[in-house]
């Protein structure tokens, strides 16, 4: 599922922010503009993705067809890449929650979807780690997320129902995001609203510009 939403980030990814807007060349193909950084930290993340992906599969295919699924190697296989999938994880969720807090928005993320999530990855942690003789490398990659994705549900519950007292939508942020569409773009959640402008200019007796 996370690979398929990678997937899906790279080929949806915003043609405006593919860019740096500099004028300059591609540094090794002088026929491409310059990549911007976030498209070329997107870029090496999905490679670094791929190429972890294919010598995960091609390890473990190894060590159970040459050692075997009962040999201790087999098991210290698995327990690195259970401690290698909290770091990834771990890694995945923070730069969501720093631009969340950043921009104090919901925006694209889907609240029903993460109260969903959060328990199921606590009731995923639970079965998993009662079950006797469950190693913990088996769920503590649930539990890490689950944490991460509650910090992330808290903070757009917050921003949404702070949002929707001031009479903005989870689209509005104090962040500058040219990802965002221009008419959802305000600078700062505390200008006024142009909707409660334009009733207050009618009870003033002002008409409304445009």
């Amino acid at each position: 599922m996370f690979g398929l939403v990678l997937v899906l980030f790279i080929i949806y990814f915003p043609a405006n922010k593919k860019n740096a807007g500099s004028g300059n060349r591609h540094p090794q193909f002088s026929f491409l503009p310059d990549p911007s950084d976030e498209w070329a930290l997107s870029l090496l993340i999905a490679r670094f993705v791929g190429v972890q992906l294919a010598v995960c599969v091609f390890i473990t295919i190894l060590m159970l067809a040459f050692v075997g699924p009962d040999s201790q190697w087999t098991s210290l296989w698995a327990s690195l890449l259970g401690i290698t999938s909290v770091i990834l994880a771990t890694i995945q969720y923070v730069p969501q929650i720093m631009r969340t807090y950043r921009r104090k928005s919901v925006g694209a993320l889907s609240i029903p979807m993460m109260l969903m999530q959060t328990p199921g990855a606590a009731l995923l942690t639970l079965s998993l780690a009662l079950r006797p003789g469950a190693n913990w490398t088996t769920w503590i990659v649930y539990a890490v997320t689950g944490c991460l994705q509650g910090i992330l549900l808290v903070m757009c519950i917050y921003y949404h129902f702070n949002a929707t007292k001031q009479g903005y939508g989870d689209f509005d942020t104090a962040e500058t995001e040219p990802l965002l569409a221009e008419n959802h773009i305000v600078p700062n959640l505390h200008l006024p609203h142009p909707h409660r402008d334009q009733h207050q200019n009618s009870a003033h007796g002002t008409p409304a510009s445009g």
